[in-house]
């Protein structure tokens, strides 16, 4: 069964949505450097180009799983996202844009599933919440910080389970109640 949108993009429509993205033209094939030896040479996808079957992006073209990076953009031009894949998973960093071209969220992919880094930008370009995946799940501290960049709370996760928290306030630290804490973790998105 095809499926339209993978976990990723599913997770993050809550964040910024997909409806209204128009890409640049790019042709199947362009091939360009970023840099970095792993994904030198590959090719560059706009979304219509590849279509998703099960877990992987393909090449509507060629239906060979795709290699390279895909890149969405706003009506207005400005990048929108922008996902590298290898062998039709993602693989690598991963960004999302604002409208104005600001950086929105920059996560890293190891076939499909969350690992490493993880941060969500305040649209002033301070960090929003930061904190780090390993194997897809939520592993060790996740911050939340308000829109002037002064942490808000620090979650302790291991294995996707919540360990502890603390709520900084201006007259201090201090530890939060677990029930507190799943409710707190839950809007770290809003």
């Amino acid at each position: 069964m095809k499926i339209i949108l993978p976990l990723f993009i599913f997770i993050l429509s809550a964040i910024i949505p997909y409806q209204n993205c128009i890409a640049k033209e790019i042709n199947i094939g362009k091939v360009f450097n970023t840099g970095s030896k792993e994904y030198k040479n590959l090719k560059e996808y706009a979304p219509e180009d590849v279509s998703v079957i099960g877990d992987a992006y393909y090449e509507n073209e060629t239906n060979l799983p795709a290699e390279g990076v895909i890149k969405a953009f706003y009506p207005n031009g400005t990048i929108k996202r922008e996902e590298r894949v290898k062998k039709g998973k993602l693989n690598g960093n991963s960004n999302i844009y604002y409208p104005n071209g600001k950086i929105l969220l920059k996560i890293s992919f190891q076939d499909n599933k969350p690992n490493g880094n993880y941060k969500i930008y305040h649209q002033n370009g301070k960090t929003k919440l930061s904190g780090s995946y390993a194997d897809g799940k939520k592993s060790g501290v996740f911050n939340k910080y308000d829109e002037r960049g002064d942490i808000m709370y620090a979650i302790t996760f291991n294995n996707d389970r919540i360990k502890s928290g603390i709520k900084y306030t201006k007259d201090g630290a201090e530890n939060i109640p677990l029930d507190e804490l799943i409710e707190i973790a839950s809007t770290f998105l809003e």
